[in-house]
């Protein structure tokens, strides 16, 4: 799935990534090189994290704020788990 199919499926994708992203630059994890997330990893993790979450529960309801906080969860296992 290419990244413009990804959008118009997942309509909270632009949002999240949007607000990850300025949460990431704030801490100065947003460059590669300096071992932060680039945003191609950024919107991949994002794009399978939803995938996961639609898949897992195709009824309940996903509102921006439940799948903000699975993703922060999931960045942050990345960044300080590793």
């Amino acid at each position: 799935m290419n990244l413009q199919e990804a959008v118009a499926k997942w309509s909270q994708l632009r949002p999240l990534c949007l607000i990850l992203k300025v949460f990431l630059q704030q801490r100065e994890l947003n460059e590669v090189y300096s071992g932060g997330i680039g945003s191609y990893a950024l919107l991949t993790m994002l794009m399978a994290m939803l995938r996961n979450v639609f898949q897992s529960q195709p009824t309940a309801e996903h509102n921006f704020g439940v799948l903000l906080c699975v993703s922060s969860e999931l960045q942050f296992t990345y960044l300080f788990l590793k």
